[in-house]
């Protein structure tokens, strides 16, 4: 065998083991985000530890026991942008998410999230509730459907006031990862 046919053998091999891979990639429109999972696996646990991790900032949470995971590119304050914030208590496997916004978000006194499709078909809202564990898993979830989505967001204040939230595609791949490593520490995705 010469070594232009195990080149192409190898490349061959490769194409088509990346388009399996592809196909058993985690689908966000069947996971349930409306039943709250909290609880970690072992081996999510190890495989967040192993390959994960490494793209985020640690601090141990002393009161909890929890270490705390941000990502280590950190939003900016000049637009309105969010931090995913994941706190892992590997000794109760549990991990919880937090939505932390920037200055520029906190300004907006956001209630609800509003969203619309590309191509404005279809559109929608949700509550931006951050305020528990299980009400945070749901905006997150919601926030990652629409994030997956490419759908335009805005925060809607109390008044009814829409201003365009996540607008930096950057921000956006930042956080829609963060919420995917979160999603698949709870064995969600």
């Amino acid at each position: 065998m010469t070594r232009r046919a195990q080149v192409r053998g190898g490349l061959v091999a490769l194409l088509a083991l990346s388009t399996a891979l592809a196909g058993c990639a985690p689908d966000v429109d069947r996971a349930d985000f409306d039943a709250v999972r909290l609880q970690t696996t072992a081996s999510s646990q190890l495989y967040f530890k192993n390959v994960r991790s490494v793209f985020y900032a640690q601090r141990d949470h002393a009161p909890s026991g929890a270490t705390l995971y941000r990502l280590k590119d950190r939003p900016s304050d000049t637009a309105p942008d969010l931090d995913a914030v994941i706190a892992n208590d590997v000794l109760r496997d549990r991990a919880f998410v937090e939505l932390q916004p920037n200055a520029a978000w906190s300004a907006l006194a956001a209630v609800s999230l509003s969203w619309r499709d590309p191509d404005g078909s279809a559109r929608g809202s949700f509550k931006w509730q951050t305020d528990h564990p299980a009400r945070t898993f749901r905006t997150a979830g919601q926030l990652l459907r629409n994030l997956e989505k490419d759908h335009a967001l805005w925060a809607v204040d109390a008044e009814g006031h829409e201003t365009a939230v996540l607008t930096d595609d950057a921000a956006r791949r930042r956080l829609r990862r963060a919420l995917r490593d979160f999603f698949e520490l709870v064995d969600v995705l």
